[in-house]
């Protein structure tokens, strides 16, 4: 099993929201799984969220980071 957590890189809301939904997951997951942190629309010229700023809760959160 896996799971894609997406957030909107123009959205600072959706980064923020990056932990309910890894907490909702791993309630209503079955036996072990992955989890994938990816960073959407990152073809926008304006971003709320940096690179960095994925990488770094990504790593906090011990997740791959695309």
């Amino acid at each position: 099993h896996c799971a894609l957590i997406v957030f909107d890189v123009t959205a600072k809301a959706s980064f923020a929201d990056i932990e309910g939904w890894i907490k909702l997951y791993s309630e209503h997951r079955v036996g072990d799984g992955f989890i994938f942190l990816v960073g959407n629309k990152i073809d926008r010229e304006f971003r709320e969220v940096t690179q960095e700023e994925g990488l770094e809760k990504a790593n906090r959160l011990g997740l791959p980071y695309f």
